[in-house]
């Protein structure tokens, strides 16, 4: 029906008749959806189907006269970058379908995709403050992935294409979902499938340009259309971790993976499975970077279950760290051991923390002294406020004296400090600290040495090598023997401005060298054992006389 002076129809009414006749009504002058359209689409159909000036009613956007009149177009919606209501709706019902018969408090859609690629994370927070996840990577025809793949291709716009990724959040007692959508920003962040693969980003990402295409300044630098003037792809950043729960808190979160292991069942991707329980606890103990954690889990019946808490879990480490900051006392230090306890019977939090014992999960006096070092430095402590099982409680920091005369010196540690004071191949004053690190076994030492300058207020670190140090090393490391914990393999000396104190720590567990042997590190080792042997039991297992290599 188009023509080619006077275009096409842009309504139409046909109508069947009793005696199987069609008739037709079509309207070649009045707007489309009873005006409702955006002037891309009247572009577009105009680039389709086009008319001659003298055919263009008054109202459309290619019109000279439609400046002139007094009828235009309606509005557009207030902010073009955010879905229609009717689309809202939609997305309400994808994400309250699989939460259908659950007592939630708030659903978060998470949604990534390109080309006929789309994965979408539901995550169900419950009115008794446990959360749940529901993850969907798709490629396939699926009713729900449809809906969501149809707002996403109704919200595109020529040479602005779409969004790749968005975060639906809604409340419960709201009408629709509030949207956070991300035009720039690679989808699929993690890249992964259905059945664990990595999915083909450039070719979605090709795809995807081919179905919405981007102007040149709209397309982002690391888009594989680029070709050679692409950059590399960044990291993903979303608005919301998703591995975090809704309150962001180290205690709420601390409690929502305590509630996690008490109502995790056999199916972790499906949100209707919720094991019940009736008290859940964490153990910690803590002392510098070393944190180890232990759970139980009461159910209704009296049984006790002790599920394994990852004993490298970075974010439980982390949150637990942040509450031993945020619990330090002044002059006191952070606790050792706390218990955190959550009772289904009113679902609260409540903690318990230690200050005074040594941490429960230290036995090796040589660990101990170690890692209480390391937290003296995190957390520190006054003196007085020392257990009298604490390290820094016996042995107090030694101070370099540099003005006036050096009397004779006993100490291996002070020995060790002038001797690299002397050697420093600068003025005293310049430096503000040195970090003397070293690692040894056998009569073998090797050091580093960072001083750091403060020079107009920006520090800046310079490394050094200082010939000379090994003798002093060696009578260090020798003097701190101990028949049942041997000699440490490692050790960091840091001498600090203004009154010159020194810190010590020193590492008795870690393989010396770095770990990096060749013939003759191994045979040191193997020498170091004769020249100070240690009890089986307290040697790590990476020894060779642990586990001899058959």
């Amino acid at each position: 029906m188009y023509l080619p002076d006077a275009g096409t129809w842009y309504n139409a009414t046909f109508t069947l008749t009793e005696a199987g006749g069609l008739t037709q009504c079509a309207d070649w002058d009045h707007p489309p959806f009873d005006g409702v359209v955006d002037e891309y689409s009247l572009k577009d159909d105009h680039q389709m189907f086009p008319r001659d000036a003298d055919h263009l009613p008054a109202w459309h956007v290619a019109s000279s006269q439609r400046r002139w009149l007094a009828w235009r177009l309606p509005e557009p919606p207030p902010d073009p970058n955010q879905p229609t209501d009717s689309q809202l709706s939609q997305i309400e019902d994808v994400m309250t379908g699989p939460a259908e018969d659950l007592d939630w408090t708030r659903l978060v859609l998470n949604v990534t995709g390109a080309g006929d690629g789309l994965a979408m994370l539901l995550t169900v927070e419950h009115a008794d403050g446990t959360w749940s996840r529901q993850w969907t990577p798709i490629r396939v025809e699926s009713g729900d992935a449809d809906a969501v793949r149809k707002v996403r291709q109704d919200m595109a716009r020529p040479g602005k294409g779409t969004w790749y990724n968005a975060i639906f959040t809604l409340d419960s007692g709201t009408a629709t979902p509030r949207a956070e959508l991300d035009y720039d920003t690679p989808p699929f962040g993690r890249r992964w499938d259905s059945t664990g693969g990595v999915w083909p980003v450039d070719e979605l990402l090709v795809d995807d340009h081919k179905l919405f295409p981007r102007e040149e300044d709209r397309l982002p630098a690391w888009h594989p259309v680029r070709g050679d003037d692409r950059q590399p792809i960044p990291q993903p950043v979303m608005t919301r971790q998703l591995e975090e729960p809704l309150n962001h808190s180290p205690f709420n979160w601390i409690k929502q993976f305590m509630l996690g292991m008490a109502t995790k069942a056999d199916s972790p991707n499906q949100l209707h499975v919720r094991a019940p329980w009736s008290k859940v606890t964490l153990v910690v103990s803590a002392a510098g970077r070393s944190v180890e954690a232990k759970a139980t889990v009461v159910r209704p019946d009296g049984a006790v279950d002790s599920p394994r808490v990852a004993e490298y879990h970075q974010q439980l480490v982390a949150r637990l760290r942040e509450v031993r900051r945020l619990t330090t006392r002044q002059g006191r230090g952070a606790w050792f051991n706390a218990t955190f306890v959550v009772d289904h019977s009113d679902g609260e939090l409540r903690t318990d923390y230690d200050y005074e014992n040594p941490p429960a999960h230290v036995e090796s006096p040589s660990l101990l002294k170690s890692y209480m070092h390391d937290d003296q430095e995190m957390f520190p402590r006054d003196r007085e406020h020392m257990p009298e099982w604490h390290p820094g409680s016996i042995d107090p920091p030694p101070v370099l004296q540099l003005d006036g005369p050096r009397h004779e010196i006993d100490d291996p540690l002070l020995k060790l400090g002038y001797a690299v004071v002397d050697r420093m191949p600068v003025e005293d004053d310049w430096w503000s600290k040195i970090v003397l690190r070293i690692t040894a076994a056998a009569d073998t030492v090797r050091t580093s040495v960072v001083a750091t300058f403060q020079e107009d207020d920006t520090p800046e670190d310079r490394h050094f090598y200082l010939p000379g140090l090994e003798d002093a090393c060696l009578e260090l490391r020798q003097s701190m023997y101990d028949h049942n914990t041997g000699a440490w393999y490692a050790a960091i000396i840091t001498i600090e401005r203004p009154r010159l104190n020194m810190g010590r720590w020193y590492d008795y567990e870690a393989p010396p060298f770095a770990g990096f042997w060749g013939p003759q590190e191994w045979e040191l080792i193997q020498r170091d054992h004769e020249m100070y042997p240690r009890e089986v039991d307290e040697l790590p297992d990476w020894h060779p006389a642990y586990a001899p290599l058959e």
